[in-house]
């Protein structure tokens, strides 16, 4: 999909019609879901950070569903808790880099986060609006915890959009 962009549309339509579909969505592949997360390799990112990944393959055991359709716009998203306990030190891991401008960089989601009645909602606007600036209408991300040096995936990678993404940027013309 062009830029890794997608709504809940687009993944029902192409997915009646492909038996995959690439995201650019941080995280493994669930073995079921018709989206298969990819991981893009950026100049600058240490070759650790990969490895990393690739390491933690085996110990892919997410403990958060997402409930908002993956690709849909909201400024808050809900995810269900499926077992375990919510860790304190999560992060939000996005593919495109926060204000540092650093891919695959990670920031503290505690204070955006509320843990109530079996889930977890993610005020990604507020997220947003701390890492990334209000101009960013889409982030795909993963929720993680980091822990002796290896890095936990609690959710699978997702995409959601803070602003329709019909709208686009408004192009202004400048009358001479």
């Amino acid at each position: 999909m062009p830029f890794g962009h997608y709504t809940p549309e687009v993944n029902r339509a192409l997915g009646a019609r492909y038996r995959y579909l690439m995201s650019v969505n941080p995280g493994y592949w669930d073995g079921a879901s018709v989206m298969i997360p990819r991981m893009l390799i950026f100049n600058g990112v240490p070759l650790d950070m990969y490895r990393l990944y690739l390491t933690g393959a085996g110990e892919f055991d997410p403990i958060l569903t997402a409930v908002t359709a993956d690709g849909s716009i909201s400024d808050s998203v809900r995810f269900r808790i499926e077992k375990g306990v919510v860790p304190r030190n999560v992060e939000l891991l996005a593919v495109s880099g926060a204000s540092s401008g650093k891919p695959y960089d990670s920031n503290p989601a505690v204070d955006e986060i509320m843990v109530r009645d079996g889930f977890l909602t993610l005020d990604l606007k507020k997220h947003r609006d701390r890492f990334f600036g209000a101009d960013r209408n889409v982030i795909a991300y993963a929720l993680i915890t980091r822990s002796n040096g290896t890095i936990r995936y609690l959710s699978r990678g997702v995409m959601h959009w803070i602003a329709d993404p019909a709208a686009g940027p408004v192009l202004r013309l400048q009358s001479r």
